[in-house]
C-alpha cells in the first residue's frame, strides 16, 4: 500500500499541471499578438490547408484531453475506495501515462503537419520567431511561450492566423 499511496502522491502532482495544461489547449506556437499568416507571407492554399490541419488537430487534443481527464477521474474514484485495490491502480496510473503520452505525440505529429505546408524560407522564419518567444517568455511553456500549454488561437498554428 505504501507504493500505491506514493504513485498517488505522484500522480497527483502530475495531474495538477496537466489540468492546466488541458485548460490552456495545445498546439504548435505560443502566445497571441503575432500573426504567422503576415510574417510568413502564406499563401491563400497554404492557409487553407493550415484551417484544415489546425480544425484536425484541435478535434483530435480534445478527445485525447477527455480520455486523459476520464482516467484521472476512475484513478481518484479508485483511490477514495475503503480497500483500494494496489493492482488496478498501478494499471490507471499506466493508462494516464499512456493517455498523456498521446497528447504529446498527437501535438508533434500536429506540428510536422503544418511544417510541411511551408517552403524552406518560412520555416526559416518560423523557427526565428520561435527562438524570439522562447527568449522572451522565459522558456518553452513560458508566458508567450511555445511549449506545452500553447492554447488555440496562440502563435502559429492558431485559428486567428490562418
Amino acid at each position: 500500500m505504501r507504493n500505491v499511496t506514493a504513485l498517488a502522491l505522484a500522480l497527483a502532482l502530475i495531474a495538477t499541471p496537466m489540468a492546466a495544461f488541458a485548460q490552456r489547449g495545445d498546439g504548435p506556437g505560443g502566445g497571441k499578438g503575432l500573426n504567422m499568416t503576415q510574417t510568413l507571407q502564406l499563401t491563400d492554399a497554404q492557409r487553407s490547408q493550415m484551417r484544415i490541419l489546425r480544425a484536425e488537430e484541435q478535434k483530435t487534443m480534445i478527445r485525447l484531453r477527455a480520455e486523459v481527464e476520464v482516467a484521472v477521474i476512475d484513478f481518484h474514484a479508485e483511490l477514495q475506495k475503503a480497500t483500494p485495490d494496489d493492482g488496478e491502480l498501478t494499471a490507471m496510473i499506466e493508462k494516464i501515462v499512456a493517455a498523456k503520452s498521446e497528447v504529446e505525440r498527437a501535438r508533434l505529429a500536429g506540428r510536422v503537419k503544418m511544417m510541411s505546408v511551408l517552403t524552406p524560407e518560412q520555416k526559416g522564419k518560423m523557427a526565428d520567431q520561435m527562438s524570439q518567444r522562447t527568449l522572451r517568455s522565459g522558456g518553452p511553456g513560458g508566458p508567450g511561450g511555445g511549449g506545452p500549454g500553447a492554447g488555440p488561437g496562440g502563435g502559429p498554428g492558431g485559428p486567428d492566423d490562418f
